[in-house]
């Protein structure tokens, strides 16, 4: 009977800290996801700020052309990874709930 005693509360230390270890994952891709939306809106303020030299400035339309390109690619590429921040949260919450359930 106290194995038995001693293997569960084992397994709830163990749920806990595992539930701890989750919460600061979860609290890390919050923070993660912060910090892309700011380099999103920094890059946002890039290029608004390359479109108002270009007003001031003789930018090519063939440089032009190349830098939209370009910041069209990091914005997308920094858009594919807030989603998948998003979805790798979700699936931490998920599982966290699946647990509290259980126990």
């Amino acid at each position: 009977m106290e194995k038995d005693d001693r293997s569960i509360d084992l397994l709830i230390e163990n749920s806990v800290a595992l539930q701890h270890v989750l919460t600061d994952v979860a609290s890390s891709l919050n923070q993660l996801t912060k910090e892309i939306r700011q380099l999103v809106d920094l890059f946002k303020e890039a290029g608004k700020t390359i479109g108002e030299e270009k007003a001031s400035h003789a930018i090519g339309e063939e440089d032009k052309r190349v830098v939209v390109e370009k910041l069209d690619t990091l914005m997308d590429q920094n858009r594919t990874i807030a989603r998948g921040l998003v979805l790798l949260e979700s699936s931490m919450k998920e599982k966290d709930r699946v647990k509290d359930y259980h126990f």
